[in-house]
């Protein structure tokens, strides 16, 4: 539904869930995080690194959406379903 269709509608309502499904499995990691693990030290270090690799799957994003496949970006389809 992501990248497979060629309706720019299909596509957009695609990436509008996948996107949906990844910020609210982020905020609900940092809400599990924030009430479950015991100690100030271990907290502050769980949501760094929570908000760390967050920021690297955006950077790692920007490199396997290239240009070149454009409408379809089946590199970027099939590294984020891996």
């Amino acid at each position: 539904m992501l990248g497979f269709s060629s309706q720019v509608t299909v596509r957009y309502i695609g990436m509008f869930l996948a996107t949906g499904a990844y910020v609210s499995n982020w905020a609900a990691l940092n809400a599990y995080q924030a009430n479950n693990i015991v100690g100030q030290w271990k907290r502050a270090f769980t949501a760094a690194a929570v908000t760390a690799f967050n920021g690297a799957g955006g950077i790692a994003g920007s490199f396997i959406v290239r240009q070149n496949e454009a409408p379809r970006y089946f590199t970027a389809v099939w590294v984020s379903i891996g």
